[in-house]
Formats: structure tokens, C-alpha cells, sequence
């Protein structure tokens, strides 16, 4: 959620690296005694959300479509892909950006291409973060744009009706200084939400971040009164109406901790669950049955910081961490075809080095690495963010990689599409739209 290199799926938008957040000076919220315990939202959030009564529901103003880069290196076109979908094995969806544009790719069953969808213009600052299906021509897309040239974010719906994508006027809370759609999940196509995060800045000593939870009924998005905590939301998903999850993290100025909230059908809840290190975020989470649900993210600790992966599981009754292969990186999806056949993938950074690919495997008792595609080897950056099973011979990954290994620091530096498949017996990379 809060990862120190350049383009993190959750926090690039405002440009800050674990390191930075670790050392604000006030929060959404008090501290905690435990991560296990239940914080009740605070002033701060509750202030911010004094407007959800009327919230903004607006459109951005669009302009014409931008040509988009046809340049290649590696089988990849310039971008970076954060989350993929799937409705069927011939028709598959990706989302992310290209620059400062939303990019939309689709696979056919034998290609992937670029798909037009409609351009908030050069000075935006767009992105979409998250992708659910619930048809072939009922697809949702959530992420951010700014006003204008500053960076005041408001939140971005885009949708799919089967021909073309547009826009969906999108509430947002107006005490947020920023408003932004991390995560998507549709139990119908009366019955979505998206989940993300607000900054609030009052004063030097009055800012942080706060949930932000909305909903789609099948007419308008709405915001969820009274959904406002500390944290921030970074993945949803669900397996019926009455099986709801969302995770992601909370924190004030030396920590932060996991934060796991589930939908009862009438309100969201904070369910406890487990930190592993000082600092322990989550960032996607995948739910089979209202007993078999996943989370998955980082955990750090020490100077400089050491990410570790990290995986929480829900049994029924509560959520524990598992035993996981001890190495330095990070999870960022999950995505399940059974009960018994899991995948996470991330990207491995040890000793703070150039980044990996990583991909792990749930057999139904144990996590383990499985050998993934990077683009380049350990000359270029590959990371892998977004993941989706179709069934357990066919499994889709979604990132970015680039090549210059000081691109944090270099503005002219390109981030280019990392895409690899399962086929069952090994995972490749595939080439990219042309």
C-alpha cells in the first residue's frame, strides 16, 4: 500500500514512499494498543465526513482521446496495468495508465489491444487502480484524476456497456482534500462497491487519511454514511451479498497496522486481524465462502526499512497469518479458482535491490514461490501488482517493468506493460497490445 518505488499500485498518486508517511506527525486517528483492537472513527474523519449528506456527484470534463505510445521494449507497450478481470478465457480486461491517461487493454483469446476509452485530457493526472466484471458488456473500472493542474484528486468511475467505455458520475466527500477508488467488486449489477481512500489536511497538526466506501444500486454511486475511519482501503471482494470484504491499513506516525472491514448486510464492521512487524499492510484480498477468504500485502521492519510478505487467512471466525517463504518483498493480489488453488503476486526487493517478479501458490496446506517472467532480468525493475484465475491452468498477472534502474529519479524514464500467464505448468510472459 505504502511501498518506496516509483509507481506504487496504491500510493503514487501523491508521490510519497513508505519511508515518508512513517514520519507524519498526526493521523486520521489515536494510536492503537494492538492491531487487534477496534478503533471507533475518529474526530478528524467524522469532521470530513460532516458532507456525505450531499455528496458531489460529478462527471469529469473529457477531451478527445490521446494517441497512445506504440513504442515497445520487450514485448511490452508503454504503461503499467494494476488490475485484471476476466469474464471469460477469450474475453479478459486490464486497467491502469500510460503516463498521465487511464490505459484499457482486452485479450481476445489471442491478442491483447488496446480498447479507446474516454480521456480527462494531458494535465489530469489519471489512473485507474481496480476492474470488475459482471457481464460481457457490464465491466466497472474505478481510480482518480485531478482538477485541473493541481493535485486535488476526485475520485473516477468508467464503465463498460458491451460497445464502449464512459463515465459515471462519481460522489465524492467534499472535507477530503484527495478522494480516490482503489478497489471495485460486484456482486450484481444492482449491487457494487468501490473502496478507497480521502486525505484530510486541516491544519500542520490535523491530516491523514480516511476510508472512503461507495456503492452502485443500479442507478447512482453513493457514499456510505458513517463508513469513515482511520486508514485506507485498498482491495474488496466478495462471494454473495452477505459475504463482503475489504482490506487495507491504518496507522499514526511510527506504525501501521492491518485493517480488515466486512459488509454484514446492513453496515461495515472492523474485524480484528494480525500484525506481524512494526509496520504491516494489506493490499488485496480474495474471498471463496463466507469461511475461506484471503489478504495479502507487506509487513517491515528495522533501518532501512525490510519488506517481507505477508498473508492473512479468514476460517470462519477469525483471521490469522500464515507461514510464508522468508523473503524481502511484497504481495499486491490475490486471486482464487478453488478453495485449494490460490495465486499472490508482488515483487521481491532484497536488500532494497532492483524488483522481481513474485508469484506464490496455495496447493489447499502451503504457500510457495513458483518461478515467474521478468522482463530484462535483474537489469530492469519487474513488478507484477494485479492477478486473476480463471481455473488452475489458466492464470493472468498483470504489472509494469522498467529499464533504467534509477527511473525513480529520471522524469523521462518509461514504465512499460508486464504481462504473464499460467498455462498450468509454468508461467511466461505475453506480449502486450501492439
Amino acid at each position: 500500500m505504502a511501498i518506496p518505488h516509483k509507481a506504487s499500485p496504491l500510493f503514487s498518486f501523491i508521490g510519497l514512499t513508505l519511508v515518508s508517511l512513517l514520519v507524519v506527525t498526526a493521523g486520521c486517528g489515536p494510536d492503537y494498543p494492538a492491531s487487534t483492537s477496534t478503533p471507533a472513527p475518529t474526530q478528524l474523519c467524522r469532521l470530513a465526513a460532516a458532507s456525505v449528506s450531499n455528496p458531489d456527484a460529478s462527471t469529469p470534463v473529457m477531451a478527445s482521446s490521446p494517441s497512445l505510445s506504440s513504442q515497445h521494449i520487450g514485448g511490452g507497450n508503454e504503461g503499467f496495468l494494476r488490475a485484471i478481470a476476466a469474464v471469460s478465457d477469450t474475453d479478459i480486461w486490464a486497467v491502469g495508465n500510460t503516463g498521465d491517461h487511464p490505459l484499457i487493454e482486452h485479450w481476445n483469446g489471442s491478442t491483447w489491444r488496446i480498447v479507446p476509452g474516454p480521456d480527462l485530457g494531458a494535465e489530469n493526472l489519471a489512473v485507474l487502480y481496480a476492474i470488475t466484471v459482471v457481464s460481457a458488456t457490464d465491466i466497472w473500472a474505478v481510480g482518480r484524476y485531478s482538477i485541473g493542474t493541481t493535485p486535488t484528486f476526485q475520485t473516477l468511475i468508467e464503465h463498460w456497456n458491451g460497445s464502449a467505455w464512459s463515465i459515471v458520475a462519481s460522489p465524492n466527500v467534499q472535507g477530503y482534500q484527495q478522494n480516490i477508488l482503489l478497489g471495485i467488486a460486484a456482486i450484481s449489477a444492482r449491487d457494487i462497491w468501490a473502496v478507497g481512500q480521502g486525505y484530510v489536511n486541516r491544519s500542520r497538526q490535523q491530516f491523514g487519511y480516511c476510508t472512503l466506501i461507495e456503492h452502485w444500486d443500479g442507478t447512482s454511486w453513493k457514499i456510505l454514511p458513517h463508513s469513515q475511519h482511520d486508514g485506507e482501503l485498498g482491495g474488496i471482494a466478495a462471494s454473495s451479498q452477505s459475504t463482503l470484504w475489504t482490506a487495507g491499513s491504518r496507522g499514526y506516525p511510527v506504525a501501521y497496522h492491518t485493517l480488515i472491514k466486512r459488509w454484514d448486510g446492513t453496515t461495515w464492521g472492523i474485524v480484528p486481524s494480525t500484525d506481524v512487524e512494526k509496520d504491516n499492510l494489506l493490499q488485496g484480498i480474495a474471498v471463496t465462502s463466507a469461511s475461506n477468504a484471503w489478504a495479502v500485502g507487506l509487513s517491515s521492519e528495522g533501518f532501512p526499512l525490510r519488506d517481507h510478505p505477508l498473508i492473512e487467512h479468514w476460517n470462519g471466525s477469525r483471521w490469522s497469518v500464515l507461514p510464508n517463504t522468508p523473503v524481502e518483498g511484497e504481495l499486491d493480489g490475490v486471486a482464487m479458482s478453488s478453495p485449494t488453488d490460490g495465486w499472490a503476486a508482488g515483487y521481491l526487493t532484497p536488500g532494497n535491490s532492483i524488483a522481481q517478479t513474485l508469484i506464490e501458490h496455495w496447493n489447499g496446506s502451503a504457500w510457495s514461490i513458483v518461478k515467474s517472467p521478468n522482463i530484462g532480468g535483474m537489469s530492469n525493475t519487474n513488478r507484477l501488482v494485479g492477478i486473476a484465475a480463471l481455473s488452475p491452468n489458466n492464470v493472468w498477472a498483470v504489472g509494469d517493468f522498467y529499464v533504467n534502474k534509477n527511473c525513480e529519479k529520471n522524469p523521462s524514464c518509461s514504465d512499460y506493460v508486464l504481462i504473464a500467464h499460467w498455462d498450468g505448468q509454468s508461467w511466461n510472459s505475453i506480449p502486450s497490445a501492439p
